[in-house]
């Protein structure tokens, strides 16, 4: 593939130089929505930094997602709160947490369906099963500054991209406060989309 890229001269302007990149590099978006193109896309974004509102060129929750959706060709805003409005939303702010988590292992869908909690998105992965518990765990991804307890007056903090079991209270610590105890709790499916929402298409690359 040969890309248009910006390069600096020796004054330090700006110049477009064509490069060639080996095809296994890069890609026309949209990409196939698979769960292996999923798969390695994250792989290549687990553990990266947390930066707030793109501090150092780092993803805050938001940024993540709409990174990750891009080579899809799927368009989210910038803003959590407004991602989450771009389909259908199932507002469950008033269920309980086992209801919210009962949702999702009956109607998540692993890749696209996302969750807000009010200053904070993340993304579904899917239900894996545990040996000592009857119900599947819940796995979500997201870049997460971090986790408060109960009481709101301390936090600990992650502050990186992880994957993130959804739980109703974490061993480590009971006095975490879950995700899903949250006042706020919404959820949207990408794979529902409206029509005409905008989508990309070539020639774009990644």
């Amino acid at each position: 593939l040969i890309l248009s890229v910006p390069i600096t001269d020796k004054e330090g302007k700006a110049f477009l130089s064509d490069v060639v990149v080996n095809p296994t590099h890069a890609a026309y978006i949209p990409i196939k929505s698979s769960p292996r193109n999923f798969a390695q896309l994250i792989n290549s974004l687990k553990g990266r930094p947390y930066g707030w509102g793109g501090l150092s060129y780092y993803n805050d929750c938001s940024a993540e997602l709409k990174g990750m959706f891009l080579p899809f060709g799927i368009w989210l805003p910038r803003q959590s709160r407004d991602q989450i409005k771009i389909t259908e939303m199932v507002d469950l702010s008033t269920d309980t947490p086992t209801q919210r988590l009962t949702y999702l292992i009956h109607h998540g869908n692993p890749f696209f369906t996302i969750m807000y909690i009010k200053g904070h998105i993340f993304l579904y992965l899917g239900n894996f099963s545990q040996v000592d518990q009857k119900s599947p765990m819940v796995m979500s991804y997201q870049n997460i500054w971090g986790l408060g307890n109960v009481a709101r007056d301390k936090i600990s903090i992650i502050g990186a991209a992880v994957f993130l079991p959804l739980l109703l209270s974490y061993p480590e610590d009971p006095n975490f406060n879950s995700l899903l105890s949250r006042d706020t709790f919404q959820v949207s499916h990408l794979n529902h989309l409206p029509p005409g929402y905008p989508n990309l298409i070539l020639p774009y690359i990644l």
